[in-house]
């Protein structure tokens, strides 16, 4: 099975869109590894965090610490309830959202410490209140500290108002709550797990090629249907004859195992459109075809035979045209 129980199994495997579809079930540990795993590493993002805010001195600086935070703390949640075989996205985000309260939480208990007069005190008493004693801190420190914010990106800057303050908190909390669940749903759906082996499968080979020369939508059509002929078009990337084009196709073909399970052997496919611009710097241009994409045992086998041929890792270095 593939990510689904075997009663299901049968009907999607011959179903003609031949996608991996999660079970859905969560883990029995996976509670605990999201509690202590997970926790464990946002404490220790939201110190981090904590730290920038209180000592950088540019506000956009901190805008940035605040992006990376929020993405990290999805992608810690998911990892960890993953670690505890969890295959529902549902509790993967209801763990990016508690995990991302904690992690603010945690971040403005040491923030207080370090910033205020009496700090320790006062975060002390604040890990012991409840949301009024949040409130009711929130629009006294609003009241009393005002940050100097400029318009535009090196225009003078002026004292925000206590408004303006608790805009600032409230979209701060927002974005780091948002990037956390969205990141924590990309981690989930790229993942494929085997119920029949219990094991999460991976990338057996990832590579680049040309030859294939159609729209995204054609060549999806034509893997649902069944027909892998576009596989034999596929040619070995030459880079160098790439060099002297002002732009070219290729496409981005990663296969996807669990050994121990015949059945889970899936595909992602993405066409690029390639250019040179006036550095000289390649410029990608991508468009998905399909993506956990289930291929029969001997078309995969097949392919990735030939691929393996290619020996074109991906992603190719970076170079400047010549």
């Amino acid at each position: 099975m593939t990510g689904v129980p075997q009663s299901s199994n049968a009907e999607i495997m011959s179903h003609i869109h031949k996608y991996y579809v999660r079970s859905g079930r969560i883990g029995a540990l996976a509670p605990l590894h999201v509690l202590f795993n997970g926790g464990a590493h946002v404490a220790v993002l939201a110190a981090l965090y904590a730290l920038v805010v209180r000592y950088n001195p540019f506000i956009y600086f901190s805008f940035i610490a605040t992006v990376l935070f929020g993405a990290l703390v999805g992608f810690a949640a998911a990892a960890a309830a993953q670690a505890g075989r969890s295959r529902s996205l549902p509790f993967n985000l209801l763990a990016a959202l508690l995990l991302a309260v904690f992690g603010l939480w945690l971040h403005w208990l040491l923030w207080i410490a370090l910033q205020l007069d009496h700090g320790a005190a006062v975060a002390e008493q604040l890990a012991l209140s409840g949301p009024a004693g949040w409130k009711d801190f929130f629009t006294w420190l609003a009241q009393n500290y005002h940050l100097s914010v400029s318009r535009y990106v090196g225009s003078q800057g002026a004292a925000a108002s206590t408004h303006d303050m608790l805009w600032i908190w409230g979209g701060e909390a927002a974005i780091v709550i948002a990037l956390a669940l969205l990141t924590a749903t990309g981690a989930t759906r790229i993942r494929l797990y085997s119920e029949r082996t219990g094991k999460w499968a991976s990338t057996a080979l990832k590579i680049e090629a040309v030859g294939i020369d159609t729209t995204p939508d054609a060549l999806r059509s034509a893997f649902e249907r069944g027909d892998f002929s576009a596989f034999q078009q596929l040619e070995r990337l030459d880079y160098e004859a790439c060099r002297a084009q002002p732009s070219w196709h290729s496409v981005e073909l990663e296969l996807i195992a669990e050994p121990g399970d015949m059945a889970l052997r899936a595909i992602n496919v993405e066409l690029i459109t390639n250019r040179w611009d006036a550095k000289g710097k390649r410029k990608k241009n991508r468009a998905l075809v399909v993506q956990n994409f289930l291929l029969p045992l001997a078309e995969y086998e097949a392919l990735i035979e030939r691929l393996r041929g290619f020996a074109i890792p991906v992603p190719p270095p970076q170079g400047v045209r010549r």
